[in-house]
């Protein structure tokens, strides 16, 4: 099986005692060997800082503004091509990601010579490459991790994408629902208030255009009142009062008085022309003012125009925003009577779906029981021959009473280190060497099966020696079939099974201001030098 990813080559300035350095790696097996305090960790840590992990400007080199390490990764593989094209850093076989670190703690991130986030080398980092240390061997002790472990073995991964994907749409619907619940409540409590305001609103039917032409039929009808009373001013002037006689008496008058003038006939035709003319006028404003005045119609105007005063001082709105208020109440009270068919609908909804998560977690469990079982001989085989003799390991799968985003399988990774003393639980009776020793086994049963292709092991060699320590090599060995194996070591017989040796050493070197400086050079072997090294690293008795 080809390597999905290896680290190719790694350039570190500035990185604590490295000044200047260049590693190439072997896309299996690379032992990092040196003395105590030779800077064998400072590769790793090199590693660590363009895959995401905070740095620290302690790291610097002495007088050095800046730090750097670049990390060249080949593939050929198309999901990972993918993986970075998706996110905007596109590559065609090396993908180069970069870190620098500045003395003031800032630092930046590149990916493919494009600027980038520590996030995006993390995401990347968690999906292919994982660091096996001293300490990290502890997250063998997480339920969640050890369950993770055995979906990764049986090879759950659809099943389980299925089932979480489910149990997120259950989630954010009982959400939704709850969140309905809640707004019913509040609006059956509002029902009273609302439907009256609408009731009053819905008289007015509140609307711009409506009230504007309010506005014109009431001046229209005012202008006709207005000219009204003038026209009854005229009528008295002509028709008279109690006061005394009007135009048309005093015309009368006058006409029998110009009969008896001797005045021409034309003079005479000229006056009774215009009395009559005088009386037509007087006809024609009797008939406009026996016209019918529209008073209610009027009245009605009035008070639907003071209505939508009354509306718009209440809310403090004009009314455009009367209209506004006006489709609110509506849609709320609206809201009232779909939201129970909302919450039925959505219950309903619910329960096929819990039923098919439950469905889909009973078969997710299954898978784990069955696997459980082949998952426990082969680590415990696999632990024997890394010279844990007698020790057996339990792959304990019960069901939770609910359902949780991986199912309703709990699991439990038990040891009997000694045979016949009974079955307990990982954290409480191994110690921190036969962590490292389990997790190896572990990592070596499912290299081929996981997405890892990059193991980085720090210092797992830590308080084993003698025939432990060739089996720990050779499982080490095994794990790098199927992935790239970085790993600092003191021993040789873990050393013995790399296919290449990078040896860190630590000297003294004067610096251009005469003082001697300590710096760490990194040297590359293979072939018959690396079996000489690693001939170097046995103790002489």
């Amino acid at each position: 099986m080809s390597k999905k990813l290896h680290l190719r080559k790694l350039t570190i300035q500035n990185l604590g005692i490295i000044d200047q350095q260049i590693v190439h790696f072997s896309p299996k097996f690379n032992a990092i060997i040196g003395e105590t305090g030779s800077g064998k960790s400072l590769i790793l840590d090199a590693i660590e800082l363009i895959i995401g992990f905070r740095g620290d400007k302690k790291l610097l080199r002495k007088g050095s503004d800046f730090l750097m390490v670049e990390g060249l990764f080949s593939t050929t593989d198309a999901k990972i091509k993918k993986f970075f094209e998706d996110a905007g850093y596109p590559f065609d076989e090396d993908c180069s990601i970069k870190r620098i670190l500045y003395s003031n703690g800032k630092s930046k991130t590149y990916v493919n010579q494009q600027l980038s986030t520590q996030q995006f080398v993390k995401t990347f980092a968690r999906k292919y490459i994982d660091l096996v240390g001293q300490f990290e061997n502890q997250k063998l002790l997480s339920p969640e991790y050890q369950l993770k472990l055995l979906d990764l073995y049986g090879q759950n991964g659809l099943l389980l994408t299925e089932y979480r994907d489910l149990f997120l749409q259950i989630k954010e619907q009982r959400q939704e629902l709850e969140e309905l619940t809640q707004k019913e409540n509040t609006l059956v409590q509002k029902r009273d208030y609302l439907e009256f305001q609408v009731n009053q609103l819905d008289k007015l039917s509140p609307s711009v255009s409506k009230e504007q032409e309010l506005i014109k039929q009431k001046e229209e009808i005012k202008t006709k009142l207005e000219s009204r009373e003038v026209l009854n001013q005229i009528n008295e002037l002509f028709e008279g009062n109690n006061y005394g006689a009007g135009l048309l008496g005093q015309l009368d008058t006058l006409e029998g008085l110009i009969s008896k003038a001797d005045l021409s006939e034309k003079d005479t035709d000229h006056f009774l022309s215009a009395k009559e003319l005088l009386q037509d006028l007087n006809f024609r404003i009797n008939l406009e003012q026996n016209t019918e005045f529209p008073e209610d119609e009027y009245q009605e105007i009035v008070d639907s125009l003071d209505e939508y005063q009354k509306q718009k001082r209440k809310f403090n709105t004009d009314t455009q925003g009367l209209e506004r208020v006006f489709a609110d109440f509506k849609k709320e009270l609206s809201e009232i009577e779909t939201i129970d068919q909302a919450i039925e609908s959505l219950e309903i909804e619910l329960e096929k779906k819990y039923k098919k998560a439950q469905e889909l977690a009973g078969k997710l469990h299954k898978n784990r029981l069955t696997s459980s079982k082949k998952l426990s001989q082969s680590l415990t085989e696999m632990i024997k021959s890394l010279r844990m003799e007698g020790a057996k390991i339990k792959v304990n799968i019960s069901q939770a009473s609910d359902l949780n985003i991986n199912g309703h399988s709990t699991v439990e990774f038990l040891a009997e280190t000694n045979p016949g003393e009974g079955f307990y639980a990982i954290k409480d009776i191994a110690s921190g060497g036969e962590l490292s020793r389990i997790l190896l086994a572990v990592r070596n049963i499912l290299a081929a099966k996981d997405s890892i292709s990059i193991f980085l092991f720090d210092e797992i060699d830590t308080g084993i020696g003698g025939e432990t320590a060739l089996c720990v090599g050779n499982a080490i060995e095994s794990v790098s079939v199927n992935s790239q194996v970085i790993t600092i070591t003191h021993l040789p017989q873990i050393a013995k099974f790399a296919d290449k040796i990078i040896k860190v050493e630590k000297s003294s070197k004067a610096s251009a201001k005469g003082n001697e400086r300590t710096i760490a050079a990194i040297f590359e072997l293979e072939g018959q030098r690396m079996d000489h090294e690693v001939q170097s690293m046995i103790p002489l008795n």
